[in-house]
């Protein structure tokens, strides 16, 4: 299933390449560009990462079984001309990682009044957001994907569920 949807988003993006789309953000034309397929161990840590942050929100995550997403990577990585897409994506990916971890480490060393100051912070924005955020967010508490100490989880995790 994820290699079908893999092949359709590659197909547009060279459809869209081979159309000239003016409105693509240059970072997208220049992956594009790329023809250097992705090595194994790139594809391999493309899948680990994608795995890793699928698991962050359990209500929208692909329904691929353990493994399946590495090996759609395998294969999308010898795809040609996917290559630099993919970089771009394990770029993006990467990225998204170390955020995670400096938010874990900040977490980590926060004192109680910091912790509180978190939770009212959060709960406050919470309230404004789009529904689908809210869920995406609700699952990344509830599945402690960023690594919060339980004495700040589950106060914001608590205020989460009364916010609605």
């Amino acid at each position: 299933m994820f290699d079908d949807q893999a092949k359709e988003m590659m197909a547009q993006a060279q459809g869209a390449q081979g159309a000239g789309m003016p409105n693509m953000p240059p970072e997208m034309m220049a992956a594009m560009k790329d023809q250097t397929p992705l090595s194994s161990a790139e594809a391999d840590e493309l899948g680990t990462l994608m795995e890793r942050m699928s698991a962050a929100a359990p209500s929208v995550a692909t329904t691929c079984k353990p493994g399946e997403l590495k090996q759609a990577m395998q294969m999308a990585a010898e795809a040609p001309g996917a290559g630099g897409v993919m970089r771009m994506m394990l770029g993006k990916l990467r990225e998204a990682q170390k955020q995670i971890d400096e938010a874990r480490a900040t977490f980590a060393k926060m004192s109680e009044p910091e912790r509180n100051d978190y939770v009212a912070t959060m709960t406050a924005e919470y309230r404004a957001w789009p529904a689908a955020n809210k869920q995406a967010f609700r699952d990344m508490v509830e599945t402690n994907f960023l690594g919060m100490p339980d004495t700040l989880r589950t106060p914001l995790l608590a205020q989460l569920k009364q916010a609605g």
